[in-house]
């Protein structure tokens, strides 16, 4: 069986060496003959907004996306915008090179006049039975072709000036000028 000592035995001890340190150390101050003052610093408290700088990466995108491209083979000639600038439906972006479709926007205009006065010449002559029905139809699939092969060719000269689709703010862009793009190559 172990033996217990009493509770202030244990204390007593203890509470005597504390205050001797305690003690002594008063005695040190009086020696050097100044009480130690304690570092204090002073704060004006103003009611103001308070900064709150902050960085944050992000990458934002549309509500929805639109591809531009090309319709026509060609050679970029001018960009007429600055990528991230708003553009509005319908602004010019791109010029491309003209010079073969109006040549051949002229070739068809005038195959187009050859077809018509063919067909104005050759209707009446079948109304009279001079001509033939194949000369007839013949002239007719002639006039119908050249009307569509001048429509077409107006729509490929249309297409060297690409404008935009939807207004928005464009994105990085994919050629330059003096770049080839051929027929659905993908602008932006």
């Amino acid at each position: 069986m172990t033996r217990r000592l009493p509770r202030k035995t244990v204390l007593l001890p203890g509470l005597v060496l504390l205050l001797t340190l305690a003690l002594a150390a008063c005695d040190d101050d009086k020696k050097a003959g100044q009480v130690p003052l304690m570092p204090v610093a002073v704060y004006e408290v103003t009611v103001a907004d308070a900064p709150w700088p902050a960085e944050y990466q992000a990458q934002a995108s549309g509500s929805r996306a639109v591809e531009v491209r090309s319709r026509v083979e060609a050679i970029i000639e001018k960009r007429l915008y600055d990528e991230g600038d708003y553009v509005k439906e319908g602004q010019l972006l791109f010029q491309l090179e003209r010079d073969q479709y109006e040549a051949r926007m002229q070739q068809a205009q005038a195959q187009y006049i050859n077809a018509e006065r063919e067909w104005q010449r050759v209707r009446p002559l079948y109304q009279k039975n001079a001509v033939s029905q194949k000369e007839r139809d013949a002239a007719r699939a002639a006039y119908e072709t050249a009307k569509a092969e001048l429509r077409q060719a107006q729509i490929n000269l249309d297409y060297c000036q690409v404008t935009a689709p939807v207004s928005g703010y464009s994105s990085k862009e994919n050629y330059t000028p003096e770049n080839h793009v051929s027929n659905n190559s993908l602008f932006t």
